[in-house]
């Protein structure tokens, strides 16, 4: 029982350090580090000058085109004619705030800007929390913010995580709620800030006068949203937080955390009964030894250096089982890919697939790493002659 607990605690710590970290980086992503980084056209410098000559002006007439083709949403053989008169004054107007804004704050401001409502500061930093919690996974968070959009579009509660949902692995369900992919966000940001109603209540033809029609305006405002909090997952920062905590994700982790720990505790425990009884350096911890008519050893004794054998077989045993459901989960998904109608729904489907994948192989990194641990005490005891291993 004791390892048990030592075990759920050891992992509950581990799980709530890597996911408050993962939040964390992801509220501090800056999509100017992504994005423009990729086009040597684009200076820091340009994104900040004060002055405003012909040249700049005529750069800032460009960005939002060359940033919709940067992120594909546009082609090259499109001209700045192409982009939206909605989208194209937003980032504009953003222009001098993108080297200090983060992505998450960026997509609230252009949200405001694309649609028609206007939220006071306390709305928009508990916004910029239960997005973060979204994309990280936080517990029943999309939930959170579904369910306050469906209720008020004007009131948004402050999201804090339960740590009761810490104590139960991530894909075990229950305590964690529904999780949910950038296209969903989008949709319940758009409700939000109205950008759907106003969408809705858009005239037919060419309300811009530029030859773009609402449905295609509509298409450039999602998949701009989603790009920018794709681009958030492809921080270096975002990404190494976001590894960490797939270490914790499955519920083949959980239980070998648990093993780990009733490992240990056995490992303190038959050194006692070594150290007391100089007869068990001398037993053999295998079923096909057992001598049940030992005098020297009670039974807990036998069972308990049995056991610790039990858990070395039991810790790859359990990150082996993790792979093999993980990888039979991610050709489950392999349609979703084959299925999607764009660009950016085919990336989120490869996306999905792909950290199916890195969980399933985690897991037996995981159970590798700890039976590494467990192995490398029972060495140390070896050389303090205090194993019950030899015979």
């Amino acid at each position: 029982m004791a390892g048990f607990l030592l075990g759920v605690l050891v992992h509950f710590t581990l799980i709530s350090l890597s996911y408050f970290n993962l939040k964390s980086k992801i509220r501090q992503s800056k999509f100017t580090e992504i994005i423009f980084n990729r086009d040597p056209s684009f200076g820091s410098k340009r994104f900040v000058a004060k002055d405003h000559n012909t040249a700049n002006r005529k750069i800032d007439d460009k960005l939002p085109w060359r940033m919709f083709v940067n992120m594909g949403i546009l082609s090259w053989e499109t001209t700045t004619d192409n982009v939206s008169a909605q989208m194209q004054q937003a980032i504009i107007a953003e222009k001098e705030t993108f080297q200090t804004t983060t992505t998450i704050q960026h997509l609230i401001r252009v949200s405001e800007m694309v649609g028609s409502k206007n939220q006071a500061q306390e709305f928009k930093d508990n916004l910029e929390n239960l997005i973060a919690a979204c994309l990280a996974g936080g517990p029943n968070a999309f939930k959170v913010y579904g369910d306050a959009v469906g209720s008020s579009i004007d009131k948004l509660p402050d999201y804090h995580e339960n740590f009761l949902s810490f104590l139960f692995p991530k894909q075990l369900g229950g305590l964690w709620g529904k999780a949910s992919d950038q296209s969903e966000i989008v949709n319940l940001l758009f409700l939000n800030s109205r950008i759907a109603e106003k969408y809705d209540n858009l005239p037919l033809g060419d309300p811009d006068g530029k030859g773009i029609t609402p449905v295609e305006s509509y298409r450039q405002v999602s998949e701009y949203f989603q790009r920018m909090l794709v681009s958030i997952h492809d921080d270096p920062k975002v990404s190494s937080a976001k590894n960490w905590f797939t270490v914790l994700e499955g519920p083949e982790q959980f239980f070998m955390y648990i093993v780990f720990c009733i490992g240990l505790l056995l490992l303190i425990q038959n050194m006692k009964i070594i150290r007391s009884n100089p007869a068990a350096a001398q037993y053999k911890a295998s079923l096909t030894n057992i001598n049940k008519s030992e005098p020297s050893l009670t039974n807990v004794e036998k069972y308990s250096l049995i056991l610790y054998r039990w858990v070395l077989i039991a810790l790859p045993s359990l990150g082996f089982i993790g792979t093999k459901r993980g990888l039979s989960e991610a050709l489950g998904k392999a349609d979703t890919i084959v299925r999607a109608n764009t660009q950016i729904n085919q990336a989120l489907a490869v996306s999905s697939v792909s950290e199916t994948m890195g969980v399933a192989f985690t897991s037996t990194l995981v159970g590798l790493i700890l039976l590494m641990l467990l192995l490398t005490t029972e060495l140390i005891l070896k050389y303090k002659n205090v194993t019950w291993n030899e015979s």
